[in-house]
């Protein structure tokens, strides 16, 4: 992690790890006493200085298709077909921009300390996520509700959010894709009213 862009934050030190029956475990250091976590604004902002210091790399369809989020999605596919299908055709014509990913960049994971701030919870951590995962994450967090009691509103209000409107629709399907089959279960309403195939190729 040290040529991540999460390089200047401070990590609890792993201390073992290993298998017990048919489980692993992991032990991490402590953290310290008297962590506060940020708020929502100041996990925006320091996502959004983050992002700028981020190394991105365009991922071709092929690469993609073998990485275990997709192949997770495509084992649920009939859930949301149609989302689906557009993203599967996009990759195939663009392919996808793609960068280091903390995976659950949330308040209750980011603490501030005298010394520095803390990220702990790495376990959806991965060097080739969708370069908007974090900062859709973030906004799915803030708008759970929504997402899952008004799906068709949560997605008009992602395209025209502040830090995504640039975004091209089909990135930000890549995103909760991915978010979805690393475990966030509220994303699935959302890909499942994702209807405009056409919007998303485009």
């Amino acid at each position: 992690m040290a040529s991540s862009p999460f390089s200047e934050f401070k990590v609890p030190r792993l201390l073992a790890s290993g298998h017990y029956s048919r489980y692993a475990y992991v032990t991490m250091e402590t953290l310290p006493a008297g962590l506060k976590p940020v708020s929502y604004d100041e996990a925006g902002n320091l996502l959004a200085d983050i992002e700028g210091r981020s190394e991105r790399s365009n991922s071709s369809a092929s690469v993609l298709f073998q990485s275990h989020w997709w192949m997770t999605l495509t084992l649920r596919r009939k859930r949301f077909p149609a989302a689906y299908e557009a993203l599967h055709q996009s990759l195939i014509r663009h392919g996808l921009e793609t960068c280091w990913d903390h995976g659950d960049f949330l308040p209750q994971n980011i603490f501030r300390s005298r010394d520095g701030i803390w990220l702990v919870d790495w376990e959806r951590g991965d060097p080739h996520a969708p370069s908007l995962a974090d900062q859709v994450n973030l906004f799915l967090a803030m708008n759970r509700n929504l997402a899952t009691a008004e799906p068709v509103e949560f997605i008009t209000k992602l395209r025209f959010s502040e830090r995504l409107s640039r975004a091209q629709s089909f990135q930000l399907l890549a995103a909760l894709a991915y978010l979805y089959s690393v475990g966030a279960k509220e994303a699935e309403p959302v890909l499942a009213h994702w209807h405009s195939q056409q919007e998303c190729l485009a």
